[in-house]
């Protein structure tokens, strides 16, 4: 019985180590405008690489600097930068020739932009009806989705003790984006407040990688579920245990 049992444990650790070390390449979206700067990202990509829960992590990182949201979704429709960071007809985009690549699975969407919304109502009025849109396209074009797929915003900020707001922002705007950002990320969210800025806006380079790291940590340290693979695999090795079990006692 023993031996048996000592058999059944090693088949069932054996399949679901080769199961679990599927090549998956687990792609990410980084992107926004100018604070999502290449430091950013790789503190991101860091963090996702450092918590060992993905066995190939890819970033696709892309900055647009001074872009308001609706340079990529505005009334409902895809604008140039959507076309040039995610989908278009030419097969060309960003996200989109990262995902023809083999075993690819679209799991995470990193986002920091707002700085420009934060300095009209209409924009953050609209702003999470944008971005969902903009998302769920993006989602709607995607071959293959991570069941686990979450998406994560750095939170903006801007240094107004120190600096002057341009286009007659106040704190007060800074904060309705601030309060828009937050009700859209939930828990899976990294604040920047406090970190060195250059400027009003811009973060100083290791304030970047501090607030990718964060943000990234933050969103690989989110329970998941075991796969239903693995119960199945689990459920199928102890009914073969209990049979064999039942099969000895009887003729015994």
């Amino acid at each position: 019985m023993h031996h048996f049992l000592s058999k059944t444990l090693t088949l069932f650790l054996f399949l679901f180590a080769n199961f679990a070390h599927a090549e998956t390449v687990n792609v990410f979206f980084a992107g926004g405008q100018s604070n999502a700067k290449l430091e950013w990202a790789n503190g991101i990509e860091a963090a996702l690489v450092n918590s060992n829960r993905y066995e190939n992590v890819l970033v696709v990182h892309e900055i647009h600097s001074g872009n308001w949201l609706q340079s990529w979704y505005l009334d409902g429709a895809q604008q140039d930068n959507y076309r040039s960071d995610f989908f278009n007809a030419s097969g060309t985009g960003a996200l989109q020739t990262a995902l023809t690549g083999a075993n690819t699975v679209f799991s995470g969407f990193f986002w920091f932009q707002g700085e420009g919304d934060s300095g009209w109502s209409v924009a953050r009025d609209a702003y999470a009806e944008r971005f969902n849109g903009m998302l769920n396209d993006i989602l709607a074009s995607t071959p293959n989705i991570d069941k686990n797929f979450q998406t994560a915003f750095s939170i903006i900020d801007a240094e107004y003790d120190n600096y002057e707001l341009p286009g007659g922002r106040t704190p007060a705007d800074i904060n309705a984006m601030r309060d828009v950002l937050f009700s859209m990320a939930g828990d899976n969210h990294y604040d920047t407040r406090g970190l060195e800025r250059t400027d009003i806006f811009h973060l100083t380079p290791d304030a970047l990688f501090t607030a990718g790291y964060g943000l990234g940590d933050t969103f690989a340290t989110t329970p998941v579920p075991l796969p239903a693979a693995f119960w199945l695999l689990f459920s199928a090795v102890m009914g073969l245990f209990f049979s064999k079990k039942k099969t000895k006692h009887h003729i015994a």
